[in-house]
């Protein structure tokens, strides 16, 4: 260990990720500023609040394994999405949200991740005026008047179909009990749920990927 990491005190959350140069699987932390630290024999660590291991990636029956590149420095926008979601490709994009920092998940900070999806989507948007794909969607084309945000906050305010992501997920973070996860996986049942490696990267493109259409659609 250098002589500099053993005067510092480093805060993070534990991840794993392929190592850049050689491609090998490590396991690590990343601190708030988006760098990854690999543990290794001889890293002194501490805990600083007991474990819930409902925090674990992938507990229970839908073990999903997500490994991640390093993040840019930087505050990071970390690709986020329920973790019984991870291996299904449609719920993973309906659901799926980047969030700033590090801080744990909560159903606050998940409606403005999810908020933003939104605002962003309405921006990206231009092949198809917005008032044509919200009276397709939603026969609301009233709602299309203003900037994104203001787009974005009126959909959030007259249609129950936006808020009903947010609902749900808020349900399956203070319960994560099949109850939840049924609702927010409905019509599917928990065994359509796929398991399998799935890289945070991935879930990033798909959601550089995807159009306002198609998001209001999967709704």
């Amino acid at each position: 260990m250098r002589e500099e990491e053993k005067k510092t005190d480093l805060k993070g959350i534990i991840t794993s990720r392929q190592c850049p140069e050689c491609g090998h699987h490590e396991v690590g932390f990343i601190t708030e500023d988006g760098i990854f630290h690999p543990l290794r024999p001889g890293t002194m660590i501490q805990t600083l609040r007991p474990l819930d291991t409902r925090d674990i990636v992938g507990n229970g029956r839908h073990n999903v394994e997500i490994t991640q590149r390093p993040i840019p420095e930087g505050r990071p926008h970390v690709p986020w999405v329920p973790d019984p979601l991870w291996g299904h490709r449609n719920l993973r994009v309906k659901f799926g949200v980047l969030l700033e920092g590090l801080e744990p998940i909560t159903q606050e900070r998940y409606r403005r991740g999810y908020m933003e999806k939104l605002e962003h989507l309405i921006s990206e948007e231009l092949e198809t005026p917005i008032p044509v794909i919200l009276d397709r969607v939603f026969s609301a084309p009233h709602l299309a008047s203003g900037e994104p945000a203001e787009i974005a906050e009126r959909l959030w305010e007259d249609v129950e179909e936006i808020r009903k992501p947010v609902r749900q997920v808020g349900a399956w973070l203070e319960k994560r009990d099949e109850d939840s996860l049924r609702k927010m996986i409905h019509p599917l049942q928990a065994g359509a749920l796929e398991q399998g490696s799935v890289d945070r990267d991935l879930l990033q493109k798909e959601l550089e990927a995807l159009s306002l259409e198609d998001f209001l659609e999967m709704l």
